[in-house]
């Protein structure tokens, strides 16, 4: 009976890998995000689910990346820090510096930053 009870409290309860908004999904922005992949040609998810525009800067915490992301609650989800979290170097490759948005994004599952790129405005 708990294992049915589980099963509908997590059907019923709402996905946090919803659409950001403001992103139209046949725009170029989701169009770039969904085909991006890592430096080990691993799919970063996309738009519509684990990547979003974030604050992405300079490395402050030694990430072999040199880069890390702002990962943030309101942006993420309920289980993401609040903080400036590294990137891995295998974060960034593919067309990740072929940012069209001009903004900086980062991929977040599972307590890692699966892909970043930091768009000409960072």
């Amino acid at each position: 009976m708990k294992h049915i009870l589980l099963v509908i409290a997590l059907w019923a309860t709402p996905s946090l890998a919803a659409p950001p908004e403001g992103i139209d999904p046949a725009g170029p922005a989701a169009r770039w995000v969904s085909g991006w992949r890592n430096g080990d040609g691993q799919s970063c998810c996309g738009y519509d689910s684990d990547c979003r525009r974030t604050f992405v800067r300079p490395t402050q915490k030694g990430a072999p990346s040199g880069w890390d992301a702002w990962i943030d609650k309101e942006t993420y989800g309920p289980t993401a820090p609040d903080d400036w979290m590294p990137a891995p170097l295998k974060a960034i490759g593919g067309d990740g510096w072929a940012n069209p948005t001009g903004v900086g994004w980062a991929c977040w599952y599972d307590k890692d930053v699966r892909c970043i790129s930091p768009g000409s405005a960072t």
